[in-house]
């Protein structure tokens, strides 16, 4: 089977259904590599994201009955309350960003494989990912500084507005509607600066951008394809099965009030929302990637400068074999196949 036959005129014209289309010809077209990436990586990361909360609420209790008991300890068990929390999510992040490094990573070599080098497995965890993650850590730690400061201005400016009403007026109803204005549009600021991190993540593996940068030209591509309103509403469709997927293991796997469920029961249950989790994150990360070449083959038909080739770009091809190191070894176009990639 030869590797993908897109041309940019495709990428150029696809919308929001055609990305979900083509974020899933690519995971079942090739779906050795990216198994193996599930497995490797992402079924780690659904399972700390999983196991996070019951062992948060076993830790809970323990300091709730430390602390009725002997008020004098209740700091041994809140310390390993602290522990487990900065524990969970440095580990939740360490594999959030090897796997994005590593799907972005093979979604491009399929993009680009008549000028990119043969990858193995085994090279995109050894090499690829070691090199990548690190920038991507980079572009997080900004990104995270923005959210701070974003939502310190919202409560800054939300405690304001209760404040001027409580103090200038009485008006209760001009109060809520400004309040509710406030929020509208913190809402729509926070998903719109989250899918600027997404795209950036991106931007972060297949460009020289990182970090403050990188946020830059991801909200430059975004703008100069015209893809805000696409990428709110792929945001939204991939975060609604998460917030679903987690209520539901917490209700009937960690809620102990179904006791009528038996342990073979909860183990089923469980592995089925392990399952659904995996799927789902390793959609998003092949349709953030997906979304980028549609940016920049969007931005490039605008006549934006920087968008550039969607795939088939020398610099791009140039990059991805840089990572390889000794795992580089050049195919000709026609011999560029993921099914043979050594493993």
């Amino acid at each position: 089977m030869m590797i993908m036959d897109r041309d940019e005129q495709e990428l150029k014209s696809m919308g929001l259904l055609g990305i979900y289309k083509e974020s899933y010809r690519l995971i079942f077209r090739f779906p050795k590599i990216f198994t193996q990436i599930t497995l490797t990586l992402i079924l780690p990361l659904s399972i700390i994201f999983l196991s996070h909360n019951q062992v948060s609420n076993i830790l809970h209790r323990r300091i709730i009955h430390v602390s009725t008991t002997a008020d004098d300890v209740v700091s041994s068990p809140l310390t390993v309350y602290i522990l487990i929390k900065a524990t969970y999510f440095t580990f939740l992040l360490v594999f959030s960003l090897l796997a994005t490094s590593a799907v972005v990573y093979t979604v491009a070599c399929i993009y680009t494989s008549g000028d990119v080098a043969a990858v193995a497995f085994r090279a995109v965890v050894t090499a690829v990912v070691p090199t990548v993650w690190k920038r991507l850590i980079i572009t997080f730690l900004c990104t995270f500084f923005v959210f701070c400061t974003y939502n310190f201005v919202f409560l800054v400016t939300l405690f304001s507005v209760f404040l001027f009403f409580a103090t200038f007026s009485d008006n209760f109803l001009v109060g809520q509607a400004v309040v509710y204005l406030v929020l509208a549009a913190y809402g729509f600021g926070f998903v719109y600066m989250s899918v600027v991190w997404q795209v950036a993540g991106v931007v972060t593996v297949l460009e020289e951008s990182y970090g403050f940068a990188a946020m830059v030209r991801s909200k430059g591509l975004i703008n100069a394809g015209g893809m805000t309103a696409s990428l709110t509403v792929i945001f939204l469709t991939l975060n609604a099965p998460l917030a679903v997927i987690g209520g539901f293991f917490k209700e009937f796997v960690e809620d102990e009030d179904y006791y009528y469920f038996g342990v073979v029961t909860r183990i089923g249950i469980g592995a089925l929302c392990l399952v659904a989790l995996m799927k789902v994150i390793l959609l998003g990360l092949v349709v953030q990637t997906v979304v980028y070449f549609v940016c920049k083959a969007k931005a490039a038909a605008a006549g934006h400068n920087g968008g550039g080739a969607a795939f088939g770009n020398l610099d791009l091809a140039d990059r991805l074999e840089g990572y390889l190191g000794e795992y580089y070894v050049p195919l000709k176009a026609k011999d560029v196949v993921l099914e043979e990639f050594r493993v």
